[in-house]
């Protein structure tokens, strides 16, 4: 994958050079130089792009251990930069396909949106349910009310009529235990108002230690009606409202636009990798000029002063070529074995060899 965030790396170190004598015998005291110092200097810089471009940068100041009492003056001193520029042409040259993290990445930003939205409806929804089961309950309350005055006059009519005569006595015991009856569904009802409140007050407060949380009692505003006449609804545009609003469908075809987007990457990197790439490099360089040893007719041995001076001398070197890699069978591989084929064409000036 392309680093598309730009890496800048720096590295500076300091060399000291003790005496050192010359390497070529003169038959003479050999030559010596002083302790010499120098401070050693590199950077790079890579950075990669969506279409599959490298570029990484070079640049130092090596130092090279050069001898000889006329290299007192820049011993060391042999900068070197390179200037790398690759770019794919088959696997890796897709924008899609050097993004699709970065894609995936905002799918699935979406899809944790899209969870927190259904947490949130449900969340919503089961308040709701609680809220309504609570006002059905209230109003199970007032029926139970009713029920219970309705028994208490049944049982005073009841013992009037005992008591003037026209009612045998058995009627009597059978409203009595009517009214108990009436009295403890009244009881049961309250309980189940009463814990169904506590529920809900759970579920609308996170501290139930909180002054907030300190009320007395919840008391519904709604009512729970029945219409007389259903309203005419247009059930095909509402279920495909609802379909096209439902937070999971959503999740699940984000979630295959994403494995799309990994399908499409698995088929590019099954193509064989052929790659372009372009250097240029300037190098310090310690090469000493060509030249014949002996002197025809003297005997006499004649050498380059280059070559004992140290002499120093600036290189520059263009490369270009193609890369190939062919997978033997058709798989997505990871950092798996290949046949490598390097076709380069070279032009070179001067080159350090």
């Amino acid at each position: 994958m392309p680093l598309f965030d730009p890496t800048l790396t720096g590295q500076a170190g300091y060399f000291r050079r003790s005496d050192q004598v010359s390497l070529i015998d003169l038959g003479t005291s050999s030559a010596t130089t002083g302790p010499l110092d120098f401070v050693c200097l590199a950077v790079d810089y890579q950075q990669g792009f969506s279409i599959g471009t490298q570029v990484e940068a070079y640049a130092d100041n090596t130092s090279q251990a050069l001898y000889g009492s006329a290299s007192q003056l820049d011993p060391f001193h042999a900068p070197s930069t390179s200037v790398t520029l690759t770019q794919p042409l088959l696997r890796e040259a897709r924008r899609a396909t050097n993004l699709r993290f970065i894609h995936i990445a905002h799918l699935n930003q979406k899809v944790s949106r899209l969870i927190f939205e259904q947490q949130l409806l449900q969340t919503i929804d089961g308040i709701f349910r609680l809220y309504f089961d609570l006002v059905s309950l209230g109003e199970n309350v007032g029926v139970q009310h009713e029920s219970l005055a309705a028994a208490e006059r049944l049982y005073q009519d009841n013992k009037n009529k005992v008591d003037q005569g026209t009612l045998t006595p058995i009627e009597l015991t059978r409203t009595q235990v009517l009214v108990s009856s009436s009295r403890l569904a009244l009881i049961q009802a309250q309980g189940e108002y009463r814990q169904q409140e506590v529920i809900l007050r759970e579920q609308l407060l996170r501290n139930l230690r909180s002054s907030v949380a300190d009320f007395a009692a919840t008391v519904p505003t709604d009512s729970i009606s029945v219409p007389d006449a259903l309203p005419t609804l247009d059930v095909p545009s509402m279920i495909d409202d609802a379909l096209n609003s439902r937070p999971d469908l959503a999740q699940a075809a984000l979630q295959v636009k994403a494995n799309e987007i990994s399908v499409q990457a698995s088929r590019n990197n099954v193509k064989p990798l052929l790659n372009v790439y372009a250097n240029i490099q300037t190098r310090g360089s310690s090469l000493s000029s060509y030249g014949d040893l002996g002197s025809p007719g003297t005997g006499a041995v004649t050498r380059s002063p280059d070559f004992f001076e140290g002499g120093l001398r600036l290189s520059t070197i263009y490369q270009g070529g193609v890369q190939i890699q062919l997978p033997l069978r058709n798989r997505d591989r990871s950092g798996g074995c290949g046949a490598c084929y390097s076709i380069a064409s070279v032009a070179r000036a001067d080159r350090e060899t």
